[in-house]
């Protein structure tokens, strides 16, 4: 995806890889068998970024929890995507959200949460905001449980 201002100038863009699940085995299943569901729907542009980054799971101390309500879910009854992102952001210092920096933000959905489950975020800063404002930090956000929902790495540079 790209954002362009009124001259048409790139200001923004965003990348989403997916991947299909077998909902009755609960696996990935191959997208060379979903071909003519997908046709189309590609295009040969550049990737504007580097790849996905690999992130690891971690250990770190709770941040907040949150109850996912009613206001929080998709048609499926599933937390939605933007609700796990305004998570994140949350638990982030404020000058580092407002800041005006470029942000990259790598998220790996592991599990669906549903109404009514509670949330923990957890974060690691990984690289401590330098004098240009640049820092990142590795995130995740698990259930009561301690079943992982999503890993996250994001990083803001000046």
């Amino acid at each position: 995806f790209r954002i362009l201002d009124s001259q048409g100038n790139c200001i923004g863009r965003s990348v989403s890889q997916w991947c299909a699940i077998d909902y009755t085995a609960r696996r990935p299943a191959p997208l060379s068998k979903l071909a003519h569901l997908t046709a189309g729907t590609t295009t040969d542009q550049p990737f504007p970024c580097d790849p996905p980054l690999k992130i690891k799971p971690f250990e770190a101390e709770t941040c907040f929890s949150k109850t996912v309500k009613y206001t929080d879910i998709d048609f499926n009854r599933h937390m939605n995507t933007l609700r796990y992102l305004d998570m994140l952001a949350d638990a982030l210092p404020l000058e580092v959200v407002t800041g005006d920096n470029k942000l990259r933000a790598d998220l790996h959905f592991v599990k669906e949460s549903v109404y009514g489950e509670v949330l923990n975020v957890a974060k690691q800063e990984e690289t401590p905001a330098g004098p240009d404002g640049a820092s990142s930090y590795r995130m995740s956000i698990s259930k009561a449980d301690g079943t992982l929902v999503i890993l996250a790495s994001l990083s803001f540079k000046a």
